[in-house]
């Protein structure tokens, strides 16, 4: 039997705490499995000398990936936000490397 240490509890309290009241954007492997609350930001990439009139969004989440499954740059997964409620099919483009809580932040791109 695995031990079980206080400290996870309360962490993974914190961590639903997050996910429900922060949350701004929700997120779901395509292969199915849980849908789960994440941080979701867009910004503009900074130092384009096209930015005023050309510029692509870096599309950046913060979610846990505990009981996710496995997630990795190169995956698909299907992102709900207000820009998308409907979801959006995205390629995550940068290495996903959670931290010791399980929270990982990564960019993705939405896919035609």
């Amino acid at each position: 039997m695995p031990a079980v240490f206080p400290f996870d509890a309360a962490q993974d309290l914190v961590t639903q705490g997050v996910q429900q009241h922060l949350a701004n954007a929700s997120v779901s492997l395509m292969a199915g499995g849980p849908t789960v609350g994440a941080l979701y930001d867009s910004e503009a990439p900074q130092g384009s000398p096209f930015q005023d009139v050309a510029t692509a969004a870096r599309h950046m989440l913060s979610l846990c990936i505990v009981g996710l499954g496995d997630v990795a740059e190169g995956d698909e997964v299907i992102v709900a936000t207000r820009q998308w409620p409907t979801g959006q099919r995205c390629r995550i483009t940068t290495p996903v490397e959670p931290d010791a809580g399980g929270w990982a932040a990564f960019e993705v791109v939405p896919v035609a």
